[in-house]
């Protein structure tokens, strides 16, 4: 991966975690913590040079795929807008720690994107805290 594409405010494959079973790892040896409306698990991965994250919206919450897929849209585009990277938020120094992020959306209701864009600023913050 070039620097070029490090510096985007895309949001690539390569940041996703695309493998069931890195999904399994985070969830049971990540951190764990609570962010309305989301239980975020962290596990810190000094090999990339990036966050990776993944996102799920549980079937038994919501029955219709739309309503998944709208829930997934919004958390992936704030997502998007408020990710750490170079320029964003100083230079990635080499020390800096990254992590993979998995996201698991628990409320009831289908909530707007300003809730759930300032839900991800919110984690996001955190673990620019946890850096420091």
């Amino acid at each position: 991966m070039d620097a070029k594409s490090i510096v985007s405010a895309k949001f690539p494959k390569l940041e996703k975690i695309c493998s069931p079973i890195e999904i399994e790892k985070v969830h049971s040896m990540g951190a764990q913590s609570f962010v309305h409306p989301f239980k975020v698990y962290m596990l810190e991965k000094e090999e990339q040079p990036f966050d990776r994250l993944a996102i799920t919206v549980p079937k038994r919450l919501f029955k219709l795929a739309v309503s998944r897929n709208l829930i997934k849209r919004r958390v992936r585009e704030a997502y998007r807008l408020n990710k750490r990277y170079p320029g964003k938020r100083g230079l990635i120094a080499p020390e800096m720690k990254n992590y993979d992020i998995f996201l698991v959306y628990i409320s009831k209701k289908e909530l707007s994107f300003k809730v759930i864009s300032k839900a991800v600023k919110e984690i996001l913050d955190s673990i620019d805290g946890e850096k420091e």
